[in-house]
């Protein structure tokens, strides 16, 4: 990730084989001035609403609305 050029992470909290968690501590570690992460996940509002760092952009709930979602990408990208 370190090497990718993105604008934006979408991410899970509950993948398989790596979880959101730790990609998130990988994108801190790897990319601390990037900062538009959001982070998507049907678990509980107490687990996202903890969720703290300075990469994440917004959190949503799934499920979510697309237009929310995407009126985040474009909050968040907007504000680079």
């Amino acid at each position: 990730m370190a090497k990718a050029n993105y604008n934006a992470v979408i991410l899970d909290l509950m993948m398989p084989g790596v979880s959101g968690f730790e990609v998130l501590a990988q994108l801190e570690k790897e990319t601390p001035h990037r900062k538009c992460v959001i982070v998507v996940s049907a678990a509980s509002e107490k687990i996202i609403q903890g969720l703290q760092s300075p990469a994440i952009h917004s959190k949503i709930r799934k499920p979510f609305d697309l237009d929310e979602l995407l009126a985040r990408i474009e909050e968040c990208m907007g504000e680079k």
